[in-house]
């Protein structure tokens, strides 16, 4: 009966009381992170009366929980990080474009946005291509071409991970190691310039529309997507820099990679706590809420969170534009519950002259 506990406790021994700690706390955060995100997750399924937003809300939300219980399966089993890692990387390019999608949702869908878009002057890129870049025209192209550059991660940050499971299995990545005799490397500046693209985009995007967005409290939300993911992205390359350089270094029983790896980890079991109470905020379920308002079942409106189809067609769109560009009904536009604004009628509304489906 004892053998197995005895076992068990010598192996846990063997692991270092600090290690040890770590993964405690890192456990302590997991269920800190997903206890916050789960209730806040359902409180949007029990108020799910405008899905144009809250689909995309919700596939935000559950990044948190996803992130937390990867990151502390990676420090539980490290043999297998990268097969964890691949999931996390996958689901993190899926969020950012879900986003972008959100932002276009809020400002009436694409044609609405086009239309406003063309009606604004010649826009500066952002510091540190303010002098190098000339300005440009915000435009349909450009919103077509900001929307792929979100995209290509999607597909790009997938695809690198599946190589990188790939060449691990023939002992050619070496997770960590910049030697150019390895695979990491390679993976490594490629995953960099699409993230750096995405990113770009995204703000590209922001700094155009940000007018057209200030009732829908955009700062918070884009803060809170690019905390979670690109300051995490750092975080680990900073690690790794400092593995490389010297500042963490092998002990008597783990290496310098593995230490970094397992700080990464737990650091971003800590900060998803973090994450979730600034999404109560960012993205409250208070601000959609409808009076005498019947919503749908709760399973079935996590159903249509969980299917992903919308992607896919986005993405074919992206490629293949359609003739006529998706608008979101006039009846069904978001009404900030902090600031409503009174609907327009058919004649006030300067955007219904607009009827060319060739627009």
């Amino acid at each position: 009966i004892w053998g197995p506990v005895n076992c068990r406790y010598s192996f846990i021994m063997s692991l270092g009381p600090g290690l040890v700690i770590v993964r405690v706390f890192g456990g302590l955060f997991t269920l800190a992170s997903l206890i916050l995100s789960i209730r806040h997750i359902s409180d949007h399924l029990k108020h799910y009366y405008q899905p144009e937003y809250q689909r995309y809300i919700c596939r935000i939300l559950l990044m948190v929980p996803l992130y937390a219980i990867l990151s502390w399966f990676s420090m539980m089993m490290p043999d297998t990080r990268l097969w964890f890692d691949t999931v996390r990387d996958t689901y993190e390019a899926f969020v950012i474009y879900n986003f972008m999608v959100l932002l276009i949702n809020y400002v009436g869908g694409e044609r609405r946005l086009v239309i406003n878009l063309e009606l604004k002057h010649r826009i500066r890129h952002p510091w540190p291509l303010t002098d190098c870049c000339h300005p440009f025209q915000p435009n349909r192209q450009f919103l077509r071409w900001t929307r792929a550059g979100c995209l290509q991660f999607v597909f790009v940050k997938p695809l690198m991970a599946t190589i990188a499971l790939v060449l691990e299995s023939r002992g050619l990545y070496d997770d960590g190691n910049f030697s150019p005799q390895k695979g990491f490397l390679y993976c490594f500046m490629i995953e960099n310039v699409s993230v750096t693209i995405s990113m770009y985009c995204l703000v590209l995007f922001y700094l155009t529309t940000e007018d057209l967005l200030e009732l829908y409290k955009p700062v918070p939300k884009f803060l809170c997507i690019k905390s979670v993911i690109f300051f995490s992205w750092w975080q680990g390359v900073l690690l790794l820099m400092l593995v490389q350089f010297g500042a963490i270094t092998d002990n008597e029983s783990y290496t310098g990679e593995f230490l970094a790896t397992t700080i990464q980890e737990f650091l971003i079991c800590f900060e998803m706590v973090v994450y979730s109470v600034a999404h109560l905020y960012a993205f409250s379920h208070t601000d959609y809420h409808k009076q005498n308002a019947a919503a749908k079942p709760i399973l079935s409106s996590f159903g249509e969170v969980l299917n992903a189809k919308d992607v896919l067609v986005d993405a074919k769109r992206s490629v293949v534009p359609a003739k006529v560009d998706f608008e979101l009904e006039e009846g069904k536009r978001y009404q900030p519950v902090f600031e409503a604004r009174p609907q327009l009628d058919a004649e006030a509304d300067p955007l219904r002259i607009f009827k060319d489906d060739n627009l």
